[in-house]
């Protein structure tokens, strides 16, 4: 295109230049005229007339005859004779037009017609030009056109690649070598697009694919309208993960949950086409294409096999149960959902490591994930919760009575629901972040209900304070709108969790601090790490696990770990709670190593949190020492 441009203006500048010689040449030639007809006339006036007998008559003759644009005579200096017709253009002025004699004393002046020369003149200037414009265009164009078909040629040899049909070597050289380099650049960003796109779709843990890569597939097979076959949709619950997690560890409880997914892959390989998927903190879901119950037999059956060697080698009561159900196309998600939902619920109270098939909908309302999200959204919407509240005895006059809360809920018949299932349900459903904002809501509300300023509230925070934005944003918009009060506010999140992720654990604890409330880190001591977290973050409060309080008997390095948990957090001015105290033996061995505060069941059991509830120390003191 470029190449055209210049193409183009290369012709619109000859045409110009030949303008302008066009012009000179046309310009001469009249000049030339010009003279000739001053010298044809002058002849003809100074021997056709009579000058020295000079009478008005000679020179009313003269001017028609010789078609004479002005005629003036003077004789002796004295004007005898003046044509009085004043013709002059333009014209005139660039071309000689006139002239003069003199014969005797009789000196004539005279000027020529020159309107058939001038037009003349513009006749060729006009027809020169045009000529000369066209013919510009004309090869303008003929430029355009060889261009076109020229660059068409270079775009069709780069991209077909035949670089050695371009006419230039170094290009030609320099395009190939460009190739080269894209195409491996090109290959490699393919990889790592796949690579961040397997990341994104997987859960770190199991490697399994996540909820999202979950439902995309759901979806994908309910989009099938076409198929007539029926689909299989299968849910194992991990239902000894909460107790692996409190007796032996956190690290116990990851190996579990990987470890059965590495089970229930080997299960479902021989099935083409057949994924798991991590659904939920416990929950493994797969996705059969095209199957029957002899397919969940053969799936289970082999699953089986290792679950109950796995049962025999870590002393468990069981491993898992399983859920399954059909479905077809145009079928509602929710539906199928609940039918797997309902089918994993028959199979818990079936044999062990059991499971269960259901094939038709049920209209139970409490069983199914449909059910599950009626009930939560009525329990957000009616604000069905009551809040009970265990006492943490303080060892120490200087600190200020603190009791963890709790969150209890119920249907609006007043039935009681396990919270633990209640989280899990509104986190598949997620409605997680609105449960645990109208949960603090409340918990504020009772604070300022009972007004009790000398004690503090402990609110534990899920998951969604580290992942949740919104919750955030939330979360610090509220304590900002209660200012006056959230100095009396604890936020207690499990170590676990903060240590997933640093920079989320680290923007939480910023928020909680310059609002005025206190931290708490719960669960606290999982290894040396522990204290690189305690350095970071600088809690108010640090909760011992209680798998160590209750391994001091067994394990003297629990208690020098916990002496020097002590030592540093006092220089910090952080408090030590031990939780988790279960009887006076480890009451004793905890009081004997200066710890701050002490909560268990030994202390105080949880009980309902009232209105008008007397929340004076005395009276948790003695309801701690009565229960000891």
């Amino acid at each position: 295109m470029s190449k055209s441009i210049s193409a183009m203006t290369k012709c619109i500048i000859v045409a110009v230049l030949l303008c302008l010689v066009g012009i000179g040449i046309a310009f001469y030639t009249t000049s030339r005229e010009c003279s000739n007809e001053l010298a044809k006339t002058k002849n003809v006036l100074m021997g056709a007339y009579d000058w020295s007998n000079f009478t008005s008559d000679v020179g009313n003759n003269a001017i028609p005859t010789l078609e004479l644009a002005s005629l003036n005579v003077y004789v002796s200096n004295t004007q005898v004779y003046n044509s009085s017709t004043d013709t002059s253009s333009i014209f005139d002025k660039v071309f000689k037009t006139q002239d003069e004699f003199q014969i005797g004393n009789t000196s004539v002046q005279f000027g020529i017609d020159s309107s058939e020369i001038y037009n003349s003149f513009l006749i060729k200037v006009v027809t020169l030009i045009v000529l000369i414009v066209i013919a510009a265009l004309v090869t303008a164009q003929l430029f355009l056109i060889a261009n076109y078909k020229y660059a068409i040629f270079i775009k069709n040899s780069i991209l077909s690649k035949r670089y050695d049909d371009l006419p230039f070597e170094d290009l030609s050289r320099e395009l190939t070598r460009n190739d080269t380099q894209n195409e491996k650049e090109i290959a490699e960003a393919k990889k790592k697009i796949e690579h961040l796109a397997n990341a994104a779709a997987m859960d770190p843990m199991t490697n399994l694919y996540n909820r999202t890569t979950f439902n995309n597939a759901f979806e994908g097979l309910l989009g099938k309208v076409a198929s007539r076959e029926k689909s299989i949709l299968g849910i194992f619950r991990a239902s000894e993960i909460n107790f692996i997690n409190s007796e032996r560890g956190y690290q116990m409880g990851d190996k579990y949950i990987h470890d059965l997914a590495d089970m229930i892959k080997d299960s479902i390989k021989r099935f083409p086409g057949t994924n798991a998927y991590r659904i939920s903190g416990t929950d493994i879901a797969i996705l059969v294409p095209k199957g029957d119950e002899k397919v969940i037999e053969a799936i289970y059956g082999a699953l089986k096999l290792q679950v109950n060697e796995f049962q025999k080698n870590y002393d468990l009561t069981n491993v898992c149960y399983g859920g399954f159900t059909f479905f077809g196309p145009k079928e509602q998600k929710a539906d199928i959902m609940s039918r797997a939902d309902l089918a994993l619920a028959r199979a818990q109270t079936s044999a062990c490591n059991g499971y269960a098939i259901q094939t038709e909908n049920t209209d139970n309302y409490f069983q199914g994930e449909m059910h599950w999200l009626k009930t939560i959204r009525e329990i957000i919407d009616h604000r069905s919760i009551s809040l009970y509240y265990q006492p943490i005895k303080s060892m120490n006059i200087s600190i200020k009575p603190y009791v963890e809360i709790y969150a209890h809920f119920t249907t609006e018949a007043g039935e009681k629901l396990s919270t633990e299932i209640v989280l899990a349900a509104a986190q598949r459903h997620e409605l997680l972040v609105k449960l645990e904002e109208m949960i603090i809501d409340a918990i504020i509300s009772k604070y300022r209900l009972i007004n009790q300023t000398d004690m503090r509230f402990g609110i534990n925070l899920s998951s969604n304070a580290l992942l949740s934005t919104s919750f955030l944003l939330w979360l610090e918009r509220t304590l900002i709108r209660n200012s006056d009060i959230a100095e009396g506010l604890v936020f207690e999140i499990d170590e676990a969790l903060l240590e997933s992720n640093n920079m989320a654990a680290e923007r939480l604890f910023g928020i909680i601090h310059r609002t005025g409330a206190s931290t708490s880190i719960s669960h606290f001591g999982k290894g040396l790490d522990s204290f690189r977290l305690f350095r970071e973050l600088k809690p108010n409060y640090i909760k011992i696990d209680p798998n160590i309080c209750q391994s001091f008997d067994k394990d003297n390095t629990a208690q020098q770990f916990v002496r020097m948990l002590i030592e540093v957090s006092h220089r910090q001015g952080c408090v030590i709670v031990a939780e988790g105290i279960e009887s006076i033996a480890q009451r004793q061995q905890v009081e004997a190593l200066y710890v701050d505060a002490i909560q268990g069941y030994m202390i105080a059991k949880p009980q309902e949190l009232e209105d008008r509830i007397e929340l004076n120390w005395v009276t948790i003191k003695n309801s701690a020492e009565y229960s000891a």
